[in-house]
């Protein structure tokens, strides 16, 4: 906690202000759940409030003046350095947090942050804890808890990473920056037509005839979430989302059978799926697209 709370001085925030606070307990609460960042009014603000005797408001006020703080006040070239680039406009309190969390994390690649007692003892006792002391200590090693990221899960020599790697993927986006009239949404049920291509490939791959197994699949497969741009914690597309998708992008064109052809014919040369019929294949898949238009 004391790297955290030297972190937070560092950056130009009091603490002695109960700002500094705020936002240094925000911080390790996500390192230890990095799905907080995705709720933060309602869970992050929420359980620090209820640890510190607060509102929410009063949280959520404090670290906004604590980000200010460091802007006006703080080292805007050693702000440069925490976030890994160079800052130009003041940051909001969740960038601000990220950018904290993750040069912390980059600090202490062997450490994670480990929790005693939080409800029931001072957050201040957080200890930073060395990773193999806790793996030798765990009683049940299914419950231990890590600082990864989904990067380091995927094997360098997996698939899915040769096929993201295909130069194909610029040329599809090319393809739909100039014949898709639609702008892609940026609500969280969106699906672009570049990861419905995706999960098409995917079905090809583990030679999957309908889309529900996959989705089901990738409740507990890390490669597909990686190469579907999915973090540990997003639950699988929905049918509906995927319906959308199809609607939107494939429903009125002949755009999905040559896209689908074209990925399946570089995956082929690359040795990355055994088709016997290119064609066929490309048939099947865009059947089970129309299949998902429908549903």
């Amino acid at each position: 906690m004391q790297k955290v709370y030297e972190l937070t001085k560092q950056l130009g925030v009091k603490i002695t202000n109960e700002r500094a606070t705020y936002l240094a307990l925000a911080t390790c609460l996500v390192i230890q759940d990095p799905s907080y960042m995705r709720h933060m009014s309602k869970r992050l603000y929420t359980d620090i409030a209820a640890l510190l005797g607060k509102t929410p408001l009063s949280v959520s006020r404090g670290i906004s003046r604590a980000v200010c703080e460091c802007w006006d006040y703080g080292n805007h070239r050693f702000l440069n350095q925490v976030a890994g680039c160079r800052v130009l406009e003041k940051p909001s309190p969740a960038e601000m947090i990220s950018f904290m969390a993750d040069y912390l994390v980059k600090q202490e690649p062997k450490h994670i942050f480990r929790y005693h007692h939080l409800l029931n003892s001072s957050w201040q006792e957080a200890a930073l804890t060395d990773i193999e002391e806790v793996m030798a200590n765990a009683p049940n090693k299914r419950r231990q808890t890590y600082t990864v990221c989904i990067e380091q899960l995927v094997p360098e020599n997996h698939p899915v990473r040769l096929m993201d790697g295909m130069a194909i993927w610029s040329r599809v986006n090319a393809v739909f920056s100039e014949s898709c009239s639609v702008a892609p949404k940026s609500d969280s049920d969106y699906f672009s037509p570049i990861h419905f291509l995706r999960l098409l490939l995917l079905c090809s791959y583990q030679k999957i005839r309908h889309i529900r197994h996959l989705l089901q699949e990738l409740e507990v497969n890390v490669a597909y979430r990686w190469f579907l741009e999915m973090d540990l914690m997003d639950p699988p597309p929905t049918k509906e989302s995927l319906a959308e998708c199809y609607a939107i992008y494939f429903s009125n064109n002949q755009l999905l059978g040559r896209l689908i052809y074209g990925i399946l014919d570089s995956c082929r040369k690359r040795k990355l799926i055994r088709v016997v019929d290119i064609r066929e294949e490309a048939k099947r898949l865009e059947k089970m697209a129309e299949e998902i238009g429908k549903e």
